[in-house]
């Protein structure tokens, strides 16, 4: 079971907040709705390149922390084989047997 909200200290000294965290696999995984995007009150004055440029440093500052990071959408999230790829090729396994 992930860890939800976990808080990380970068090197740079800033923290970062995750949504999900597996740390016994250093994985990290990321659920992106298109709000904090394209929602001009979410951006908080930025533009969306901004944001998007904000979130790729932040992704490569815990990426440097040795963690594996995923993303995902809603729309990934409510395919099944989708989503169970995106989290398989994270290395997340199945506790299942098949």
């Amino acid at each position: 079971m992930p860890r939800l909200q976990a808080t990380f200290t970068l090197k740079n000294g800033r923290t970062a907040r995750t949504d999900f965290w597996w740390p016994e696999l250093d994985l990290v995984g990321e659920f992106d709705g298109q709000g904090k995007y394209l929602r001009s009150e979410l951006r908080g004055g930025k533009t969306i390149q901004q944001v998007v440029m904000d979130e790729k440093a932040r992704e490569n500052a815990l990426r440097a922390l040795g963690l594996t990071v995923i993303r995902w959408d809603w729309g990934e999230m409510m395919n099944p084989r989708a989503f169970a790829n995106i989290l398989t090729d994270g290395g997340l396994w199945s506790s299942r047997t098949p």
